[in-house]
């Protein structure tokens, strides 16, 4: 759902980076972290490569990308340049992109609550870590 909502590349287009020095883009790197929120919850970024040791890194996260690229300095770098950034204006890129995305798809749905919920929740649920990667007290 990230990709499609293409989280990763709007950060990417937004922040700057200087690719010659990054082995895995902020975008990523955040996608990365929301993965990692939805199975590894409140542990520290250096645990990150324990993480995806054994999940499919390259299937999730692009071509040559290896467990060990996501170490807690790249993705201490990432957030970093998210701080620089502004926290406030990426999360308010990122849901008015979330909610661009998805409101055809909820225009669309069947009236029925059952198939609404989920959907909604998954949102929802999206949101709250994005809100937590990009909340400046959490990234300090």
């Amino acid at each position: 759902m990230v990709d499609e909502l293409g989280l990763p590349k709007l950060i990417d287009t937004v922040i700057k980076q200087d690719h010659e020095q990054r082995y895995v883009s902020v975008g990523l790197c955040v996608k990365a972290m929301i993965l990692n929120g939805l199975g590894f919850v409140n542990r520290a970024l250096y645990l990150m490569p324990y993480f995806f040791k054994d999940k499919p890194v390259e299937r999730l996260l692009g071509e040559g990308i290896t467990a060990e690229q996501l170490n807690d300095d790249a993705l201490g770098r990432a957030l970093d340049a998210i701080y620089a950034y502004g926290p406030e204006p990426l999360y308010g890129q990122l849901a008015a992109q979330s909610v661009t995305w998805t409101a055809p798809a909820f225009m669309s749905m069947a009236s029925t609550t059952a198939t609404r919920k989920p959907c909604r929740k998954a949102l929802s649920t999206l949101l709250k870590i994005i809100a937590a990667i990009t909340d400046p007290i959490s990234i300090r």
